[in-house]
């Protein structure tokens, strides 16, 4: 009898076995349930570390979000094994998911496998997932001090080497970035993790860019990424960012329609849109192009604005002149103002010596609306001062008029307001003359005439 009780198996053995049974037959809820008993058996066959790791891919199998914790527990119960359990749990690293597990990882997790007896491999490998971790947090100081322990022992691993270049990246290290995720991307050409060539392309243009090297990122972004019959977004976005910096803005904007296709809800190439507009002066479509983004996305769109994330050029004022436009929208007043001024310091690309109307307009607008309607009006004025020498009369008669409706005792913009309706009096046809617009003219001319006469810099139209 006490032969046959000696054989008998433990409790933990059958859980396990019965664990084992149902997950190969894919009943993973069930399974579980039965690897759960075996682990809270007090018996030593099998080894705990092994039923944490078939709990875990049970648990992983059934969607269950507790095998994230069971892979890194069975980690702490066996750290030989580490290089077994780790892919697994890096396939289930996201950026919610890692937020979720933030407080158990720092608090606990972390504290356990410091004291782990772990080889100098297997450390590297957990200081690659805590790399990564950190990168998903976005604490990328403490991401690169990770990546940095991880590339002492694998300096020829793909991912490591990839996750060192985008903390290098993300912590303001371009150069070194740059050298990097190039060793990488030649990396992955030469066959190693080729699955992650068009990630690593992604990082290391990003790179190119931030660097200036807009050519260099274009080349690395093929053509194939963006007529694939599944394009890449972030390639897209990455293409539409380096034509607007090269001032191709027609291709940006091609390219940054596909991108809207290919996300509708994505805010950046709205923006990107909306600013490849503006620089071709079609700033009522630049507009519409800053709305939807603001219907999909209102709260990143202010961060956006003030990221790095959009090109900005010292010496193209256009987009300070977007950057003010968004402000306007979202209701920041100040914000406006301050960038309408930059972009009239460094003026618009493709504009005369005098500032661009359309910024004189805007500036008139964010001005009214922050209740400095005197200052308002003498940038109506302006702006209809620049459409009344551009021969464009109608949109010149809206801005002075405006003037005066906001600085009741404003000659000047009283004296060219009658003359630019003295102007569209005239028509090529007879009878030659629209008696409605001389009526007009000579009504603003009295009002005029009332407050001043006009001063030496007033330039009468001569028909």
């Amino acid at each position: 009898m006490s032969d046959v009780y000696n054989s008998s198996p433990t409790l933990r053995e059958l859980y396990f076995e019965l664990g084992q049974a149902l997950s190969t037959r894919q009943r993973y809820k069930e399974a579980v349930i039965m690897f759960q008993q075996a682990r809270d058996e007090e018996d030593t066959i099998p080894d705990k570390s092994l039923v944490l790791f078939h709990l875990a891919r049970s648990q992983d199998q059934a969607g269950d979000r507790g095998a994230f914790r069971t892979y890194l527990d069975a980690i702490i119960a066996a750290p030989g094994q580490s290089h077994t359990v780790l892919p697994f749990v890096h396939n289930l690293l996201t950026r919610s998911f890692i937020e979720s597990e933030q407080e158990w990882l720092q608090d606990e997790w972390m504290q356990k496998v410091a004291s782990a007896d772990l080889t100098e491999v297997d450390r590297a490998n957990i200081a690659f997932l805590l790399g990564r971790v950190h990168i998903y947090l976005e604490e990328y100081s403490q991401a690169l001090v990770f990546f940095e322990q991880a590339m002492h022992m694998l300096p020829t691993d793909v991912l490591v080497v990839e996750g060192f270049g985008e903390a290098l990246w993300k912590t303001g290290k371009l150069e070194q970035a740059q050298e990097v995720l190039e060793r990488a991307h030649e990396m992955t050409l030469q066959g190693m993790h080729q699955e992650r060539l068009a990630a690593i392309s992604i990082k290391l243009a990003q790179v190119y860019i931030v660097s200036d090297q807009y050519d260099a990122a274009l080349s690395l972004i093929t053509e194939r990424q963006i007529n694939d019959e599944h394009p890449n977004y972030e390639s897209l976005i990455i293409r539409g960012e380096c034509y607007l910096a090269l001032s191709q803005l027609e291709q940006a904007l091609e390219v940054l329609e596909i991108a809207i296709k290919v996300s509708t809800t994505d805010i950046r190439a709205y923006l990107l849109k909306a600013q490849s507009l503006i620089a071709l002066g079609r700033d009522n479509d630049a507009a519409s192009s800053i709305r939807q983004a603001l219907q999909y996305d209102p709260l990143y769109l202010q961060d956006a604005i003030r990221s790095t994330v959009f090109v900005r050029r010292n010496k193209k004022g256009f987009f300070h002149y977007f950057f003010a436009h968004s402000y306007y929208m979202l209701g920041n007043l100040t914000e406006a103002l301050q960038e309408i001024n930059q972009a009239l310091e460094l003026g618009l690309i493709g504009e005369s010596s005098y500032p661009n109307t359309s910024v004189l307009q805007l500036k008139a607008r964010i001005l009214e609306d922050s209740g400095a309607k005197e200052d308002a009006a003498t940038y109506y004025y302006e702006a209809g001062w620049s459409l009344y020498w551009a021969d464009k009369y109608e949109a010149a008669a809206e801005r002075f008029e405006r003037a005066t409706e906001l600085r009741p005792d404003f000659s000047m913009a009283y004296w060219y307001w009658a003359d630019t309706l003295l102007a569209l009096s005239y028509v090529p046809v007879a009878p030659y003359v629209h008696k409605d617009y001389i009526r007009s003219s000579l009504e603003v001319w009295d009002t005029a005439r009332r407050i001043e006469q006009p001063g030496a810099n007033y330039v009468r139209f001569e028909p």
